[in-house]
């Protein structure tokens, strides 16, 4: 395993079991996989590139066996083994991702059952993490102390470290990175608030020239218009729309999306998300189609997108795996750091809190979000913990995955809803849930249960929430990226959120729990979705509610994680990659 793409100077090298580092050993396949998917039969393209496969129906114990994938070759060797060559973290990542999204929960399960499923889900997520983490270290270790590393970062910060030597800066400041977005401003809407993290961590570059045009919006009425505006930094040039500085390159961060480049750009990134594992609608008319982009453009263009589960979607459209840049959302984590225990307590004393473990969850209310679900699950939680003396200070988790409670009682859990009114008319999309939930849970007032808040609220509010909460909770079946996932990591909050999707590249899970999921065809429409198991759902939340090492651990390793792994100086550094890095 290089933890790298394959160069075409690499001899060709063919995977052996022998040799290979393996993902998951293959004996602890054997003895979680069922029996149908046992087969050694070579790994074909269809069943390593499928997002769902299933077995041939056969029988396994005869000389004869089924011809279903062999789940340990699918894993251990990546979705490009059977072309000859080396599997790097990416391609690990997204075969292990189809292989576990059936965990003992339907017809095609892949394991015997659900908790295989766990097990192997552990041994897996800590190799992948190794790999990813050294894949990163080998990027890093590129890029230091390089005249090129500076120029193609964007040069010196603002603060100028003491580390870049004054030629370096200077060099820098001679062949500025002319760099146009092409974005919405003043919308309630996370594509906006993408383009405002990356143009405010560019603008900070020294070695990027940087310039805005406001993109068309779709929306036609004041609904969708900001509460909250942050203004662009001075040093950013604003220019009409359609219009860009010749030999610029453009990065597009808006919709219906657009192909076409503007007149004299020199590239074009379209920023595009699949949450359903599939092909995004909305092309803007006249646009080129996404297969276009196979063949070619008159200017230079990729597409740009945060997780590799959309980067699958994407390539499901037909689009080159090399015509797509990954480049995860950032986060400031000076921002979202943890409040010291006087700090934390005054706040949430001021918000009624006090007393309270606080799940929260921060969302439009949409279909995908899974509110129902969410709200079901933690009606179980509330309703149970509360009233048999479990203790989240003392609580621990049993074998069999069972809250063993220590006699000591506390108060009833709390759900925070955080959505937006003015855009999604998330409180009334909430309360329409709520009727349909069994145990009934109570609705705002000092002793309720969920707490619902609709208000568009600053980046300082949004960031004092999170750092007064206990715990985010997700239940959402179709994400590119989830950004408040991040939010909440860089908080030291314990996080819930399903396994399978976008979300295990966010968490850490040292300071996370993923519950399990099966990924099924949408009702309507193409693509998938990730659809969590309801009582594994309340399992995780009971976890994380009852288990004091891991609120330590989450408030130690939380915001590390996020420094190295989700801050917005790296995401704005991988767009740069994107952008400056490499023939198109």
């Amino acid at each position: 395993l290089l933890g790298r793409p394959r160069l075409p100077t690499d001899p060709p090298i063919q995977m052996d079991a022998a040799t290979a580092v393996p993902i998951v050993p293959r004996d602890l396949f054997l003895q979680s996989v069922a029996p149908a998917w046992r087969s050694r039969e070579p790994v074909t393209a269809h069943c390593a590139c499928e997002p769902t496969v299933v077995p041939i129906k056969g029988d396994t114990d005869s000389d004869h066996p089924a011809k279903g994938c062999d789940v340990a070759l699918l894993v251990n060797r990546g979705s490009a083994a059977y072309y000859g060559e080396v599997m790097n973290w990416e391609g690990a990542a997204g075969c292990w991702r189809r292989a576990r999204m059936l965990p003992g929960r339907s017809a095609y399960a892949q394991f015997q059952i659900a908790t295989n499923a766990s097990v192997i889900g552990d041994v897996a997520r800590t190799n992948l993490k190794e790999l990813e983490l050294r894949n990163f270290k080998e990027i890093g270790a590129a890029y230091a102390n390089t005249r090129e590393a500076l120029v193609v970062r964007g040069g010196c910060r603002e603060d100028e470290p003491e580390n870049f030597k004054e030629d370096e800066i200077a060099a820098s400041r001679r062949a500025p990175l002319l760099l146009h977005i092409d974005g919405w401003r003043g919308l309630a809407h996370s594509y906006a608030l993408v383009a405002a993290s990356l143009v405010s961590e560019l603008a900070s570059r020294c070695g990027v020239r940087l310039s805005w045009s406001d993109a068309t919006s779709p929306f036609g009425n004041d609904r969708h218009r900001s509460r909250v505006t942050t203004p662009l930094p001075p040093n950013v040039r604003v220019l009409p729309p359609g219009e860009v500085p010749p030999g610029a390159v453009v990065v597009r961060i808006a919709w219906p999306y657009n192909l076409t480049a503007p007149a004299g750009a020199a590239r074009l990134l379209v920023f595009a998300t699949a949450e359903h594992l599939g092909c995004p609608g909305r092309i803007a008319e006249g646009s080129p189609s996404w297969g276009t982009l196979a063949h070619g453009m008159a200017v230079p263009t990729r597409l740009l997108t945060p997780s590799l589960y959309s980067l699958e979607g994407l390539a499901s459209c037909g689009v080159p795996r090399e015509r797509i840049a990954l480049a995860p959302h950032g986060v400031s984590p000076a921002a979202y750091a943890p409040l010291d225990a006087e700090q934390r307590a005054r706040r949430r004393k001021k918000r009624g809190w006090e007393g309270r473990f606080v799940f929260l969850h921060v969302g439009a209310g949409t279909p995908n979000k899974n509110l129902k679900m969410l709200l079901q699950a933690f009606a179980s939680v509330a309703h149970s913990v509360g009233r048999d003396g479990g203790d989240r200070d003392g609580g621990w988790w049993g074998g069999k995955g069972t809250l063993r409670p220590t006699g000591k009682q506390q108060s009833r859990p709390l759900l925070v809803l955080k959505g937006l009114e003015a855009l999604y008319g998330s409180s009334a999309k909430a309360k329409e849930a709520l009727q349909a939930i069994s145990p009934p849970l109570s609705v705002d007032g000092p002793d309720a249960d969920v707490e619902i808040i609709g208000a568009q609220l600053s980046a300082a509010d949004m960031a004092a929430m999170y750092q007064s909460a206990d715990a985010y909770v997700s239940a959402s079946m179709a994400e590119a990226f989830q950004l408040p996932l991040a939010e909440a990591t860089a908080a030291g909050l314990r996080v819930v959120a399903p396994a399978g999707g976008a979300a295990e590249e966010i968490i850490d899970s040292r300071h996370a729990v993923l519950a399990p999921s099966i990924l099924e065809p949408r009702s309507s429409g193409r693509g998938f979705v990730v659809r969590v198991d309801e009582a594994g759902l309340k399992e995780a939340m009971t976890f994380v509610l009852t288990n004091k090492t891991m609120a330590e651990t989450a408030r130690e390793l939380g915001p590390s994680w996020a420094t190295v792994r989700l801050s917005a100086e790296a995401a704005a550094d991988a767009v740069l990659d994107a952008a400056f890095v490499g023939s198109w």
